[in-house]
Order: structure tokens, then C-alpha cells, then sequence
């Protein structure tokens, strides 16, 4: 299953509704620095809602797998998910859909195991599944069983990523498989706009290349083995030190910490560094554009795109989460409440996706249109521009601020227990870009107002630069979609277009949310209660 794992695919669906062994290790300076490194990570104290019962622990693998553990004896399954930093990005120019192809290829058996989807029918034979997908910088493999079956189950799983056969009789039979899931997705419109958003990105960015795969491009070429280039591909990325796991069981921390050593320590570390996407999605060339696209069913949306820049690394400031709390408020007289007053949209949200293309990506305001909404879409635009004015002009107020962390901290202590599969799959994906200790509240987080974290942001929402997309039966469209059933049209936006949209500001008047007077961040005392 091929995934972006973003924001943005699953806001577009929701609005469409897209031969090397293990090293003995020697007493050497570097696994001494492994083993410190073991015993710091063993350390940690993994942060929790005070409604979580669950135990967690963490421990590095003298082969460079960083493990999380969660310890539930409430459950009736375990499940685990394997994590590679590795994705549809990093696709061959004469191979577009291998790292898909090859999660495919994977699971047809190894040198212990070598029957054909052999634990697929081993876990459904065990009350419980597996599955993968592929997203753009990772690809995650995950499965849940009956607990009492973790053990034998871990032990078919990992040898994965170890001795897998990649028997070459099957290759039609999953390049089909691939081209199904293609096929299924080339005729829905969720689909062809996030193939789309690609297709119309930087060509030097890997987002503008097909990265499902089909028949068509998952074949022999001249200089160019599928098969040959999908086990170089394999050993190339599929290493220890930049994989992730997570088991989550019944079983103690101890027991799980046994059988995480006991299964992975095998698999070989090749040292490879963690691949990353360099060169950006959206350059000067692709600013500053309108573009239309003619849905395949009944569809009516317009979308405002404001190119930013990833700013993960200040997650502890949630400077992100501030602007989008102000963009999407529903109070009275702020712009998707004004815009629903006046019949021109259905629903008005709002997300940030600033890895969409790996070093940059998007802040999107996105509409479901009213068939009013279809033939106002110039006032539209322009309320959206004139909206995020006023949060430029009067929106660093540190009372949000307040009012979002306080309200996130009564969330994070109240936050329910996940279901095992999911949170083994969040808790992996999370692992590549957040410290171990915050993987439970880094979402909850917000340490200190910053006003100018908040100002690098919105400095960044410049409608010259914002790309427009206009989408409803009525588009005029002339350009099919590469290996998609959808058609678009692509132009600059212009100098008449960007004035209409300034004097069209000058009939809204917005104003932002109200802070509220019962608010109060400290701590209220707790009085006897008597009668």
C-alpha cells in the first residue's frame, strides 16, 4: 500500500470522501560509545498522561535499532511496527514505484520462512493481521496477533529484514498487485490532486515523480533490472541504524525488552546515513500560480496554498498550531463563520503540511463550496488574504498562547489509551524525529510563547506567493495528469487578478476570536466538599 503519511493526503481524502549478517560485537571505542548509548536510552523516562496505565521503555540494540516498549497486561493482542527511513522520494529515475514494489516483494517469504505471504496467513490464523505501506521519506511494516503468539510471530517478521528471498516467480504477480492499487487510485480525485500538487511541484524535487508504480514503469529496461535494482535498493536503505521499532504487549517491559533483543539484534547495521530530500518543492518557478483542475465526480473546493518552510524542529513552540488555532476559529466575525453566513462555503479548514515536499511545504486553507461559493470564488480568495492580514496586524497576543497550552494540558491528562496497532505505528513513525521521552506529549506541548518563531511564519504567508487551486465541474482544463484520469490547467496568477483580490478585501471586516474572560491558567485550590 503506497501512503504519503501526511497531513495533506488525508486532508484531500477527507474532503474528496490518497547478503549481510549481524557483526559479533568486539570491544572496540565505537561499541563502547553503543553500549553508553544503550544505557542512556534505558534511562529515559518515557512521559505519560496520568490516565495512561500503560509502562514504557526504550532501549538501543547494539546495532543501532532504536526500540520503544509499551507494556499493557490489560491486552488481548500485541503489535508491533518496523520503521525504515527510506520512502517513495528516494525511488530510482528508471524504476518510479520501487520502494513500493519492494514492500510488496518483502513479505514472500525468507530463508527460514520461505512460503509465500506466509505470515499474513500465519497472524489471520492468530486473530490478528499485518500490513504496509509506503510513504514518501519511510515505509512501515506492522502487524498485531494473539499475544500469547508475539514471540514466534516477532521471530517470522524480523527475519524480514535479514535473509528476505525476494523470490523472483512472484514478481508479475505483486508488479500486478501494485498496478491494482494504482488503478483503483488513477480514477479518484482525492488521488489525482495529490499527484497533482506533485506533478506541479519543482521537477528537481522527487514529488514530481510517479511513485505508485504501475506496469508500465516496474519493469526490465535497457541498463535497468527491476529486480536487480530492487535488491540493491534493499541493500542499500534497509540497515539497523536507520530503522525504528515498537513493540507494544501484554507482556512486562523485561519480557519485551528480551524479545526485541532476541529478534533484532540480527539484523545488519550497513551504517548507512539516513537519506533526506535536499532540493526544495516549490521554487520561484511554481509561485504565484492558479490552477484547475475538472473533478471526476461532483466536487466543488478551492484551496490557497502559502508555501513555508519545515520548521520541525521548533515542535516545542508549536508556533504552527497558534496560527492554525486563529485561521480555523468559528466564533463570530472571524472568516469561516462570516464565509458560512453568507452561504459561500460549507466548511472552511485549515492545515499545515511543512514537510510536503521534504524540506518545505505548505500551509493550506482550504473550502467546500457553496454552488454560490463557485461563482464568488474571487471574494472568497480575497477574504482569506484579508484574514491572514489581521492575524499578521493583531494576532501575537500571548493569551492565545495561554489558552492553547493550558487547554493542551488538560487534553494531555485526560488523553485515553490508543488502540495497540495504532500507537505501535505512531510511536514508530515518531521515533525519527522526536527525542524518546516525548513521543506521548510532544503534541501537547507548548513550552513558552515565542513571538518570533510565530513572525518567521506568518512572514512567510505572502500572497504573491500563495498558489490558488480551483476545482468544480465548470474548470476549463487542458493538460492530463500523468498516469492519473484527471485533467488540469496551470497558469501564472496576474496583475489584474492580485488587484481585484485587494479591493475585494475592503468588504470584509473581520475580527479575531475573543479571548475568554473565565480563563485563567494557574492552579485552582480544591475546598472540602460539605453540605
Amino acid at each position: 500500500m503506497s501512503k504519503r503519511y501526511s497531513a495533506l493526503a488525508l486532508s484531500i481524502l477527507l474532503l474528496g470522501g490518497v547478503a549481510l549478517t549481524g557483526c559479533e560485537t568486539t570491544t572496540t571505542a565505537s561499541s563502547t560509545a553503543t553500549v553508553a548509548a544503550v544505557r542512556n536510552l534505558e534511562e529515559v523516562t518515557i512521559i505519560k498522561s496520568p490516565n495512561d496505565d500503560r509502562q514504557y521503555g526504550a532501549l538501543l540494540l547494539p546495532n543501532g535499532l532504536q526500540v520503544v516498549l509499551v507494556s499493557d497486561p490489560s491486552l488481548e493482542n500485541s503489535a508491533a511496527s518496523l520503521a525504515v527511513g527510506v520512502g517513495s522520494a528516494h525511488n530510482p529515475k528508471d524504476q518510479l514505484g520501487l520502494a513500493h514494489y519492494l514492500e510488496h516483494m518483502l513479505f514472500l517469504g525468507t530463508e527460514k520462512y520461505p512460503e509465500p505471504d506466509g505470515f499474513m496467513k500465519y497472524t489471520q490464523a492468530n486473530g490478528g493481521m499485518t500490513n504496509a505501506f509506503t510513504a514518501y521519506d519511510k515505509t512501515n511494516y506492522m502487524f498485531q496477533i494473539n499475544a500469547g503468539k508475539f514471540d514466534d510471530a516477532l521471530d517470522r517478521f524480523s527475519d524480514y529484514f535479514k535473509k528476505p528471498t525476494f523470490d523472483p516467480h512472484y514478481s508479475d504477480k505483486e508488479r500486478n498487485a501494485v498496478n491494482n492499487e494504482w488503478s483503483l487510485q488513477k480514477a479518484q480525485d482525492p488521488w489525482n490532486l495529490f499527484a497533482l500538487q506533485g506533478f506541479t511541484a519543482s521537477p528537481n524535487n522527487p514529488s514530481s515523480k510517479f511513485n505508485i508504480g504501475n506496469l508500465d514503469t516496474l519493469k526490465d529496461k535497457p541498463g535497468s533490472v527491476l529486480n536487480d535494482e530492487m535488491r540493491k535498493f534493499y541493500d542499500a536503505y534497509y540497515s539497523a541504524n536507520i530503522m525504528k521499532l515498537t513493540l507494544v504487549g501484554k507482556q512486562s517491559l523485561p519480557e519485551l525488552k528480551a524479545l526485541a533483543q532476541k529478534h533484532f539484534t540480527n539484523i545488519p547495521n550497513k551504517n548507512v546515513p539516513l537519506p533526506e530530500v535536499a532540493e526544495p518543492g516549490l521554487t520561484k518557478s511554481e509561485l504565484g500560480k492558479s490552477i484547475h483542475y475538472k473533478p471526476i465526480k461532483d466536487l466543488k473546493a478551492l484551496y490557497v496554498d502559502f508555501p513555508v518552510k519545515s520548521n520541525k524542529a521548533e515542535w516545542r513552540l508549536k508556533p504552527n498550531e497558534f496560527i492554525h488555532n486563529l485561521l480555523t476559529s468559528e466564533e463570530p466575525g472571524t472568516l469561516g463563520e462570516q464565509l458560512r453566513v453568507q452561504g459561500l462555503v460549507k466548511t472552511l479548514t485549515a492545515y499545515f503540511d511543512s514537510e510536503a515536499y521534504g524540506p518545505d511545504g505548505v500551509l493550506r486553507v482550504q473550502a467546500e463550496l457553496t454552488d454560490a461559493g463557485v461563482q464568488k470564488q474571487d471574494e472568497i480568495i480575497a477574504a482569506i488574504f484579508a484574514y491572514v492580514d489581521l492575524i499578521k496586524q493583531k494576532g501575537l497576543d500571548e493569551n492565545y498562547y495561554r489558552e492553547l497550552q493550558a487547554m493542551r494540558t488538560k487534553d494531555f491528562a485526560n488523553a485515553p489509551k490508543p488502540d495497540p496497532l495504532q500507537q505501535a505505528v505512531g510511536l514508530t513513525m515518531s521515533q525519527f524525529d522526536l527525542p524518546v521521552e516525548n513521543l506521548l506529549n510532544s503534541e501537547y506541548i507548548y513550552e513558552h510563547y515565542d513571538a518570533k518563531s510565530i513572525k518567521n511564519v506568518l512572514a512567510q504567508l505572502n500572497e504573491k506567493s500563495a498558489r490558488v487551486w480551483y476545482i468544480n465541474p465548470g474548470e476549463k482544463v487542458d493538460t492530463p495528469i500523468p498516469y492519473f484520469d484527471g485533467k488540469y490547467a496551470i497558469r501564472p496568477i496576474t496583475g489584474d487578478e492580485y488587484t481585484r483580490w485587494n479591493s475585494l478585501k475592503a468588504n470584509y471586516k473581520f475580527n479575531l476570536p475573543p479571548l475568554n474572560d473565565l480563563f485563567t491558567d494557574k492552579q485552582a485550590p480544591i475546598v472540602e466538599n460539605t453540605y
